[in-house]
């Protein structure tokens, strides 16, 4: 049976500085600004602009002086009734490549989380704003051949090929990549992220080794 709709349309964000939301998402996913009104519904300096994301979907996103709901932080199943949101990946190409820009500035530690039907990668915009990037799991291989998700012959891992080379980059160069103010307590975390990037490297080894089906 066809739904009777067809997506989200828009997500309304509050952030504490428009112009570095839209250097983010501009450098992060190729969003785009389509609209800009530094006067939003009359009121001089609360800027309104909506970004556009891919598909129909887009982000609608407030500056407002004197609103403080943009410092607000707060862990997973504190933040009211919207927790959070996911973005899709149009490929598991462009999955790499997003979660690969998300690791260069600073917003994520690049760690895949394997849900079974998607992959799933983690960032934390400027804003502190938690949110993820997903790609169906559809191309999991075993001799070029594509393998059903939910194929039990081999333990899954939860990285990729790319990722493994990747990991080994990462840990050794993110610290002195690119400084911005926003950036530094994010930094902190890749110490301990990094250490833990290892028995998921020496996992992916081992599922190659044996064969096994690895999200390439």
């Amino acid at each position: 049976m066809e739904t009777l709709l067809d997506g989200v349309n828009h997500i309304a964000l509050l952030t504490r500085d428009m112009d570095r939301f839209i250097r983010f998402y501009q450098e992060a996913f190729d969003a785009t600004v389509v609209h800009d009104n530094r006067n939003h519904a009359g009121h001089v300096g609360e800027r309104m602009v909506i970004m556009a994301l891919g598909g129909q979907s887009a982000f609608n996103v407030f500056e407002v002086p004197g609103n403080t709901q943009a410092h607000v932080q707060t862990p997973m199943f504190g933040r009211g009734r919207l927790d959070h949101f996911g973005l899709n990946a149009r490929s598991r190409e462009t999955f790499e490549h997003v979660r690969t820009r998300l690791m260069h500035l600073g917003a994520s530690d690049g760690t895949i989380t394997d849900f079974g039907a998607a992959l799933s990668v983690f960032f934390r915009d400027p804003d502190g704003l938690e949110a993820e990037v997903k790609a169906a799991c559809r191309s999991w291989v075993r001799g070029g051949l594509p393998l059903d998700a939910q194929d039990g012959t081999c333990e899954k891992t939860s990285w990729t090929l790319s990722a493994c080379v990747e990991s080994l980059r990462v840990c050794t160069t993110l610290l002195w990549a690119r400084a911005e103010p926003w950036l530094w307590s994010t930094r902190i975390s890749h110490v301990g992220a990094c250490w833990r990037r290892l028995p998921g490297f020496w996992g992916t080894v081992d599922q190659l080794r044996h064969g096994c089906p690895v999200y390439q």
